[in-house]
């Protein structure tokens, strides 16, 4: 009998081995108080005594179960000793925590090719750089994305116009003139915050080399067309490796 807290009636009553006329009656207490009061039963620590659960470390985090895209990852720890008499519960024994594969294969390369990209001028990717230890959006990032592993840095790739259509070259967006320009040369910039995960880290309608792929300039009606891949280039930034020509980022 082991009784939580104070509780007096958690008693048991001992009897005298001396040989004697009259027979000595003794109490010991087995609740958690006993300990202060230091009128503990013999066995209390045996059988009463609280102990928690015992687990080992933890074992090293398996590998990314997808090549491409995102994925999860676990490892597992086990129990060593069961808690007994209140002691604390085991805590969890498995976890598990985002990844993404970059060995991306032939199935990938077919996706990338009804992609579109979506573009903006290379001003905007500025405003959309925010540190994610301060921004508000934290709280989000916490919840989601908290344990993904984004190896990639920015990238960026040069295309070449093969199409385009005739809007592109609106006086009333300056930006997108570029883009109206067949043969013409542009490079597009992905950040790490516009990466798809399931796309295996990379930003959607980046396109396949050599082969013509789609992309359409954002919020202005009827501007889009059609470019090649010829160059990627990681950790790398427009405005830096190509300064003299056209510069967007993606959406």
């Amino acid at each position: 009998m082991c009784c939580p807290g104070r509780n007096s009636t958690c008693v048991v009553q001992e009897y005298s081995n001396a040989v004697s006329d009259e027979v000595k009656e003794e109490k010991c207490y087995c609740d958690e108080n006993c300990l202060t009061l230091r009128d503990c039963c013999k066995d209390y620590d045996r059988a009463c005594r609280a102990k928690d659960c015992v687990v080992s470390e933890w074992t090293k985090w398996k590998k990314c179960n997808t090549r491409c895209g995102i994925g999860t990852m676990s490892r597992k720890r086990s129990i060593i000793d069961e808690p007994s008499n209140g002691g604390s519960k085991c805590r969890r024994l498995h976890q598990k925590r985002g990844c993404i594969g970059f060995h991306c294969g032939d199935d990938d390369k077919k996706a990338a090719l009804n992609e579109m990209a979506l573009l903006l001028p290379e001003t905007y990717s500025k405003a959309r750089r925010y540190n994610p230890e301060k921004d508000i959006r934290k709280n989000l990032r916490d919840k989601y994305h908290k344990k993904m592993l984004y190896k990639r840095k920015r990238y960026c790739i040069q295309f070449k116009i093969v199409k385009t259509h005739k809007f592109c070259n609106s006086s009333n967006t300056s930006w997108t003139r570029a883009l109206a320009i067949q043969g013409s040369t542009v490079c597009a910039e992905c950040e790490p915050y516009t990466m798809a995960a399931m796309n295996g880290a990379r930003c959607k309608g980046d396109g396949v080399a050599g082969v013509e792929t789609r992309w359409k300039a954002t919020n202005v009606p009827f501007c889009h067309g059609r470019w090649i891949q010829q160059d990627v280039v990681e950790k790398c930034s427009c405005k830096r490796k190509m300064k003299d020509v056209a510069r967007y980022t993606f959406v």
